[in-house]
Order: structure tokens, then C-alpha cells, then sequence
């Protein structure tokens, strides 16, 4: 029996509620056997990372402590030491799970981008996308943005559009004005305590 393999890629700088909220749904809604949480490191069109790797990393650790052991947090990009191209990080998950099902997990203000993703055409053959609404950038939205191919896509059952209300926090937000009520409490107090955000 196929397995179903998430992979939940971003910053998580830091990990905040709205990120812990979309891997419970991932768990509790499409009954994923895995949800591996990949940080990333060098990002081909994010820039801004202000949390170094690891301490990144740490954070993800420290939120998903207490979830289920489905959770991974993975630490390939950090050991692919290049840029982060999603091409790259699902062929590896790919080769490790040949004859099961994946999903790359983003959101739709990440998603909508797509076409100037390394190789995205490539990706479409190795894994299938769940797409969660991000503010202002919904379904319609990426219909005008993307166009036919956006159809083509969810006829085929290629990407999965998910409106379910995820609490609207930004990461930037929270490195700013870190909120104790918007992070795991341990995460929260390894930020002050690390002092990643000149939050002292």
C-alpha cells in the first residue's frame, strides 16, 4: 500500500502557529504518513533569512516535540550545501520513497511564482502540490496569474487547493515583534534567550 509523503519546505524563521497548524492539517485531514519539515537554506528567490540554520532547525525541534512521530524535520538542504531548488529536494525525497505518493506542501502567495521556479515543468512528474490560501492570493487569483496550466493541474489532480483558515501570521512579523500567544512557548523563549531577533 502507498504510503503518502509530505514535504513541508520554507524560512521557519521562525517556526510560528500558522506553520504548526498547516502540518496538524496535513496529519489529521489527508492522513499523511510523513510530514517532513525542510528549512531552507539558501532560497533561489526568498531572501532575508535572519536565524542562522541551525538555530532555525532547533526552533522546528523544539515546536514539533510534543506532535507526532509522523513529523521529521529534515536537515538535507543544510547537508546539500547549494541553493535550495525544490527540483532538487523532491527528486531526493523521490529516490528515497520510489512507489509512494508525495505532495510538496507551499502557500498560494509562494505558489503563484511558480513559473519562475528552476524546472518547474520537472516537478509535475515527481510530486504533487498541496496549495494552502495565503491572504489575499486565492484560487481565482491564481487562475489569473498562472492561467490554463493552473486548470490543467487541478483537473488532473496535480495540485490540491486548501481554503482552510490558517491563522494570518507572517514570519517577519514574529522576528520583529516576536508574540508568545503566536509561537510555541519553548520557541518563544529560545528566541529571547538567543537573542536571534535583537527582540532583548
Amino acid at each position: 500500500m502507498k504510503k503518502k509523503i509530505a514535504v513541508y519546505g520554507g524560512g521557519f524563521d521562525p517556526i510560528h502557529n500558522g506553520h504548526m497548524e498547516i502540518v496538524k492539517i496535513l496529519l489529521d485531514t489527508y492522513q499523511m504518513d510523513k510530514v517532513y519539515i525542510v528549512p531552507t537554506v539558501v532560497p533561489p528567490h526568498k531572501s532575508g533569512l535572519v536565524a542562522p540554520i541551525k538555530d532555525r532547525i532547533k526552533m522546528i525541534f523544539l515546536a514539533v516535540d510534543k506532535l507526532s512521530r509522523n513529523i521529521i524535520v529534515s536537515d538535507y538542504e543544510l547537508r546539500n550545501k547549494s541553493i535550495s531548488y525544490t527540483i532538487t529536494t523532491m527528486k531526493y525525497f523521490r529516490k528515497k520513497y520510489p512507489n509512494d505518493d508525495l505532495f510538496f506542501i507551499t502557500g498560494s502567495d509562494i505558489f503563484s511564482t511558480i513559473k519562475t521556479w528552476h524546472k518547474y515543468s520537472e516537478l509535475f512528474q515527481i510530486t504533487n502540490f498541496i496549495v494552502f490560501q495565503r491572504e489575499q492570493y486565492s484560487e481565482s487569483f491564481l487562475e489569473e496569474k498562472i492561467g490554463v496550466l493552473y486548470l490543467d493541474w487541478i483537473q488532473e489532480s496535480a495540485v490540491i487547493f486548501d481554503n482552510s483558515k490558517i491563522s494570518p501570521i507572517s514570519s517577519t512579523e514574529m522576528r520583529l515583534y516576536p508574540k508568545n500567544e503566536n509561537l510555541d512557548e519553548s520557541v518563544f523563549k529560545y528566541i529571547q534567550e538567543n537573542n536571534l531577533y535583537n527582540t532583548k
